[in-house]
């Protein structure tokens, strides 16, 4: 095995990223792994998908310019207050 001068393994970092493209898809807040689908949001950078109410409700209030408002009559739009 071959070692950088770090001291690590110089496949490291070339297995870790394959392994990475089959994973999961990481939550947009805080990087944990998206368990459960429908806490997405729509922006202007591309979907964003959340592993909770909690980080998404958060990554809206943060970036609230960036969201980009579902139709009329959605379920999930914040502007729907009825």
């Amino acid at each position: 095995m071959r070692l950088e001068r770090s001291g690590f393994p110089a496949t490291v970092s070339i297995s870790n990223n394959l392994a990475m493209s089959d994973s999961k898809k990481q939550c947009d807040l805080c990087g944990l792994n998206v368990e459960v689908d429908g806490f997405e949001l729509k922006t202007v950078e591309g979907e964003k998908c959340f592993c909770c109410e909690g980080c998404k409700g958060i990554y809206l209030m943060l970036h609230e310019e960036q969201i980009i408002q579902e139709q009329a009559g959605s379920e999930n739009s914040p502007d729907n207050n009825s």
